[in-house]
Formats: C-alpha cells, structure tokens, sequence
C-alpha cells in the first residue's frame, strides 16, 4: 500500500503501556507511552505515522529490509545497528519472571546465572517474546542456543505468554 509524502511506516503490538488499543464509549484508538512519544516526534518533523499491528520480530525484519521507516522500545544492538539508526535512550526497563503461585518448579536465584542454570535444571519451560532483546546478554544467548530450543516458547507479545502460562504450556515468561 502506497502511503503519501511525510508518512513513516511503523508498527505496533500489545505492550501495556507502550503500545495497546484504549476503548471508550463510542471509540477505539491506539494508544500508549510509546505510541504517543513517535507521534509527537514525527509531528515536530513535519511526519505522521502510519501504524500497523504486526508481531515486533516481523517488524525488526521489516525494519532490516527498508518496508517499514520507525520502531519505538527497540534496544540498541551492534546487530540492529546494521540496519537501523537509534535514539538516545529514553527509559530504563529490568526484566521479571512470571510463574503461577501454585506452580511446582520453584525457581530461587538471585542473578541471571543461577537464573539460567535453575531453568536448565529443572527443564523450565521459558516463554519469551520473539525478537525481543533482554536486559542481561547471558539471558539473550541461552534463549538463541539451538541446545535450549526444546525449553524456549516464543510468542508474539506478552498476552500470548500470559495465555500459555494460564493453559500450563509454559512454566513462566
């Protein structure tokens, strides 16, 4: 689909509170930090945006091969930067574990190390969100080493992770 001048081709997927649909009375919108931040940019350079939904390892491909011009929440990476120019940082984030309360693998680690040996251990099943770049290096080699496949769930977003863990599939996100 051919876009008119001044339009940057992003994309967006479910990541309260960065990127989501708000629902009101009478309307339906795209809404959130990150979603705002890139229109508010874009409107100071003379842009919009066009947003479309798409799953984020879909839209860093995208990204790579020139279809779509904009991505926000994108950590920097010496790979990424092949492709694409970042911004300063403009927030912090860490990374949590969810399990269920009543789950039988208990996982007590205080560091990424005993993070990963715990889930190898124990044969964890991990749901991660594809494409996406984790905040310690050792988290993000142990989900690409083909060895831990048969532990690694990748999903679209966060919600499909949150449906797993609710029908057993995995044991955490």
């Amino acid at each position: 689909k051919e876009l008119k001048q001044n339009v940057l081709r992003g994309g967006w997927y479910l990541w309260d509170p960065y990127q989501f649909i708000e629902k009101g009375q009478g309307y339906t919108q795209l809404n959130g930090l990150d979603i705002n931040l890139e229109r508010a940019i874009a409107k100071h350079a003379g842009y919009e945006i066009h947003f479309e939904q798409v799953a984020w390892k879909q839209h860093l491909a995208d990204l790579a091969a020139g279809t779509r011009d904009i991505a926000a929440g994108a950590t920097y990476t010496p790979q990424r930067e092949k492709f694409a120019y970042f911004s300063e940082p403009y927030r912090e984030e860490s990374n949590s574990l969810f399990t269920l309360k009543q789950s039988t693998k208990k996982l007590i680690f205080s560091n990424a190390d005993e993070f990963l040996e715990k889930v190898k251990n124990t044969k964890f099943k991990l749901g991660v969100v594809d494409g996406y770049v984790y905040v310690d290096p050792k988290i993000n080699a142990f989900i690409a080493n083909p060895e831990n496949r048969p532990q690694i769930f990748p999903v679209d977003n966060t919600y499909d992770n949150l449906e797993k863990l609710s029908n057993g599939e995995i044991d955490g996100f």
